[in-house]
């Protein structure tokens, strides 16, 4: 139970989104520890509220499921059970951990990370690693294209299929590194020739706050 001063504080900082009262009240539960000393936590910690709920809440993720949030972070489309598990990428017991903690939510049989903590994984995936999933996943989908409809792990139609291939191809540099020696010449390859990473970027270059030049003042003509 929380008293009047703390609903309030906590509303304000996590702007009034109701996922990160129930991840807090996560955190709380699985450290066994109040609000208040989840706060006295924070402020060590030069980052804001939302954003330390959520490296809080991913820290205390077991690193043998870690793998599984980075694919759930990078794919778009909701998964099934059956494809997380044949491809040894999460338990049945491992799957009711992440949903008992908020992070996976199931909807309509698949299962999709929770929007805020699908960026925030996706931040934190080093970029060697990042190329390697990608590659997993395309290779996934390959297997699956000649695949007739009831023997997909996935049910998805071809074209989304290949739209996903298409999707993930993009992330992938020229040529892929052998090892994390490359990882340097693969991050420059991925930055000038990756589509979105342009797109963002030229967008943060629109949105900055744009300076007028101070124009200099007119010289006052001397009088003789």
């Amino acid at each position: 139970n929380y008293s009047n001063n703390e609903i309030k504080q906590l509303y304000e900082d996590i702007d009034g989104d109701i996922n990160f009262v129930f991840y807090v009240e996560s955190i709380a539960k699985t450290l066994n520890i109040s609000i208040e000393q989840l706060y006295a936590e924070h402020k060590s910690k030069n980052l804001n509220f939302k954003n330390f709920v959520l490296q809080k809440l991913t820290s205390l993720v077991p690193d043998k499921y870690k793998k599984t949030l980075q694919i759930l972070a990078l794919i778009n489309i909701g998964l099934t059970e059956e494809f997380l598990i044949n491809y040894g990428l999460i338990t049945r017991e491992q799957l009711g951990y992440f949903i008992e903690k908020l992070i996976i939510s199931k909807e309509y049989g698949l299962l999709f990370l929770k929007p805020e903590i699908k960026l925030y994984v996706n931040s934190l995936i080093p970029h060697f690693d990042r190329i390697k999933l990608h590659k997993f996943l395309i290779d996934f989908y390959n297997a699956e294209l000649p695949q007739k409809p009831a023997k997909r792990v996935l049910p998805i139609s071809r074209t989304t299929m290949r739209t996903q291939i298409t999707y993930h191809t993009a992330f992938l540099p020229e040529e892929m590194p052998k090892n994390k020696q490359d990882i340097n010449a693969s991050l420059l390859t991925y930055m000038s020739g990756n589509t979105d990473w342009k797109l963002n970027r030229s967008l943060a270059k629109k949105t900055r706050p744009h300076r007028e030049r101070r124009q200099p003042e007119p010289q006052k003509e001397e009088t003789v």
